[in-house]
């Protein structure tokens, strides 16, 4: 075997492009901080004052709680004013010099921004003095919020609570009681919880009839629709149980400009998700294509919204769909039918707010994005449960063009195609055999790197459905798709894609994916390093062709022990370098969402399973030049600032570790199992073992420089590097020893010099 060009060929420099443009779609996971969010405006608590309906006694025991709890989980019904109650609470907070800080309300956060109070508490240094608000706090099904209210006992309400006092801090999530099914049932949320009291018939008849005695001076209200308010004050008062719902109610019924409407009619219709999207904008495509797009783009149950940009992108398509394959039309001044596209350019609308008030929707202007959602928190879920029962037809007409938009190569367009996609995850729940499948089979065989990318996100919108049986049919799908790899006319052509379609599967469920990933390393990867001895002529090859000798540590040597593995790699994993670069690229990636921490202890399960083979195939994937170790420093994760610093940019490795003991001892389990399943009699020579281990400390030193600017990263490694030491009874201590005797941490760097001087081994 010659090792010519060893660069151009070392896993094939091609393969590897390919198969990396198959998660560039994919976004990484990002904590929750206060410093992305603008405080309230002064206004808004005074507004909050001002309209506040409930009782002192109620507000001043609310204050207790939150004085001794710190934490409170606020419920009511939809439109009783919960986020009004949270402002109205740090008004009085603020009044009474309790926090200082403006209270921050924390909406329209995107789906992949993760809310970890114990970080907040303890690590956000924007957090201290102030009261944050959650709303809607398990819409999002952030898996943070959801462990918080499901695994925290009495005790770990009372540690939370001291750290939320040390910094002078308050939290309050909202939520329906429907959204908060069955946490309210648990436990560990009683200690925190508190329902929002009714307010009182009288003053709900008071609100009613100064809101209807306002209206009747006002121009261009209905006489008709009024006086039906009128006569169902005694039904409007024994329907609603809180002012604001009352209130909210009136408005929206006079909006329906339909006299002679029945009130309880008009109720069932706003109740309907359905009625949003088709009934009270039947008549005015304009509004109903715009709800209908937004319900689409909804399709992984963003409740806080989505981009304005992708769903005004998506619009655009969709309205054209249906006026061309619907044949609809509109009516010109004489009532005559005139073709839609040839008036399109006198009925378009220019206002947004027009459009969103006819959708009922409503935009939230971020800091980094506009985000748009339905403006009565109506949930996702209910919106596409009417549209798969009752709008199929115009499911269906959208389809074959979100197919065009997913698979089109447009670089400037790669949200909308991720969108598309996502879409159509959601639509396949009507015929799983005759939509997904033909799709997935289209995509994962297609020539196409478009295509083939997603794949990803069609499994993605299909896991954000509830109809479990779909999502089973699917996932089973996908293992086909797996087992077939090797009996395509191209072997394993396909095989990225759908390697690439778990780490989408793995931000749903991490423990599936990886167990699938795992599958696929042993069953490919694992016997290709059995025969030890071709590893040991192989990287006699390696070395030869590339020059190196055993030296003294330095820069330049320890990137080229990367080199060195990546070259025996290339070499091993000779016709099997996509499955071998597909499963590193998902590995890397599914740290990006999930955090590094997790993953490595999936990781440990292939080793436990796989045995010392696994552990060599995990070694060399983490290890090697551009492997999982190097690319978890891309992109960066900015810290939140900590007290008496500034934030900081660093490796997601490091700021992982900053999260607490349990995530250092499980990276330095995960690490010592690695590179003791390299030490295993037989399982490497003593090159490979070299090369690894020079390797790893590479990494570490990199770790450490990254880590000093922030103490408390430094705190960290210093963790890492002691635990490091004492696991798998002290495999790594000697090679610790050494390395922080060495020129990096003995050098002219007085701050790594005094790391290694801090460090207990």
């Amino acid at each position: 075997m010659e090792v010519d060009n060893l660069d151009q060929r070392s896993i094939g420099i091609n393969v590897e492009r390919q198969v990396f443009e198959l998660y560039q779609a994919r976004s990484a996971t990002r904590r929750f901080s206060c410093a992305e969010v603008e405080p309230v405006p002064p206004q808004w608590e005074q507004e909050s004052a001002l309209s506040f309906r409930g009782t002192d006694a109620e507000v001043d025991e609310l204050l207790r709680h939150l004085e001794e709890r710190r934490v409170l989980l606020l419920t009511a019904e939809r439109g009783a004013g919960k986020v009004k109650t949270a402002l109205y609470l740090g008004w009085h907070l603020r009044q009474r010099g309790r926090c200082m800080e403006a209270t921050l309300l924390a909406e329209s956060l995107d789906r992949k921004v993760r809310i970890d109070v114990r970080h907040l508490a303890t690590r956000d240094h924007g957090f201290r003095n102030r009261l944050v608000i959650f709303p809607n706090a398990f819409s999002r099904a952030d898996p943070d919020v959801t462990r918080l209210f499901e695994t925290t006992d009495r005790s770990g309400w009372q540690q939370l609570g001291e750290q939320l006092r040390a910094r002078g801090a308050y939290v309050v999530f909202t939520t329906d009681p429907g959204g908060a099914g069955r946490v309210e049932e648990l436990q560990a949320a009683q200690g925190v919880h508190r329902r929002l009291s009714p307010h009182p018939p009288d003053l709900l008849a008071d609100e009613l009839e100064r809101k209807l005695d306002t209206l009747a001076g006002t121009d261009g209200v209905d006489a008709e629709q009024l006086a039906a308010l009128r006569e169902g004050r005694e039904w409007l008062l024994a329907t609603f149980r809180y002012a604001p719902q009352v209130l909210e109610f009136v408005d929206q019924y006079l909006e329906l400009a339909t006299p002679g409407f029945g009130l309880e009619e008009a109720w069932r219709r706003m109740q309907n998700a359905d009625g949003r999207i088709l009934q009270d904008l039947d008549g005015d495509f304009e509004g109903w294509s715009f709800a209908f797009t937004l319900a689409l783009a909804q399709c992984g149950g963003e409740a806080g919204g989505v981009p304005w940009v992708d769903v005004d992108r998506l619009h655009r398509h969709v309205r054209q769909w249906l006026r061309r394959d619907l044949n609809l039309r509109y009516a010109d001044a004489q009532g005559a039918g005139v073709d839609a596209d040839a008036d399109a350019d006198t009925r378009l609308e220019f206002s947004d707010t027009r459009l969103l008030k006819r959708a009922h929707a409503e935009v939230e202007a971020g800091a980094l994005s506009h985000t748009v959602r339905f403006r009565d928190g109506a949930p996702p879920e209910g919106m596409w449960k009417a549209m798969l029962d009752r709008h199929r037809r115009a499911l269906l007409t959208v389809t074959p063009g979100l197919r065009t938009l997913a698979e089109r190569g447009d670089e400037e367009l790669q949200t909308l195609r991720v969108l598309a996609a996502r879409v159509l995850g959601r639509i396949g729940e009507m015929d799983a055999a005759r939509i997904t499948l033909p799709l997935m089979d289209r995509w994962a065989h297609s020539g196409s790197q478009q295509r083939r990318a997603a794949l990803g996100a069609l499994m993605d919108g299909v896991l954000a459905s509830r109809a479990e049986r779909y999502r089973d049919a699917c996932l089973r799908h996908l293992r086909a798709l797996q087992r077939a790899a090797s009996s395509d006319e191209e072997p394993d052509a396909h095989l990225p894609a759908v390697i690439a379609a778990w780490s989408w599967v793995g931000d749903h469920d991490l423990s599936l994916a990886m167990r699938e990933l795992g599958a696929i390393a042993r069953e490919r990867l694992v016997p290709m390093i059995e025969d030890t001895q071709c590893i040991e002529r192989l990287l006699g090859k390696v070395e030869r062709a590339t020059g190196q000798k055993p030296s003294a540590r330095g820069a330049a040597v320890l990137r080229s022990c990367r080199a060195v593995l990546r070259g025996v790699a290339s070499h091993i994993y000779a016709g099997q370098d996509r499955a071998f670069l597909g499963v590193q690229f998902s590995v890397a990636s599914l740290c990006a969402t999930r955090g590094p921490v997790p993953v490595f202890t999936e990781l440990r399960r292939w080793i436990a399973d796989g045995g010392w083979q696994a552990g060599v195939v995990v070694a060399l994937m983490f290890l090697h030049e551009r492997g999982i170790a190097d690319q978890l420093k891309e992109p960066p994760v900015d810290t939140a600032p900590v007290e008496g610093g500034p934030g900081a940019s660093c490796n997601p490795l490091v700021a992982s570790l900053v999260e607490g003991e349990a995530e250092v001892r499980q990276t330095a389990r995960f690490l010592g199992e690695m590179y003791e399943s390299l030490r295993t009699p037989f399982a490497a020579s003593p090159h490979l073992q070299r090369y690894c281990l020079e390797s790893l400390q590479a990494h570490l030193v990199d770790w450490v420089r990254d880590a000093l600017p922030v103490p408390e990263h430094a705190d960290a490694m210093r963790g890492l590097f002691e635990s490091l030491a004492s696991t798998h009874d002290g495999v790594l201590r000697d090679p610790l020893l050494s390395l922080l005797a060495g020129p990096e941490f003995t050098g002219d760097d007085r701050g790594m010099r005094a790391f290694a001087a801090s460090v207990r081994v």
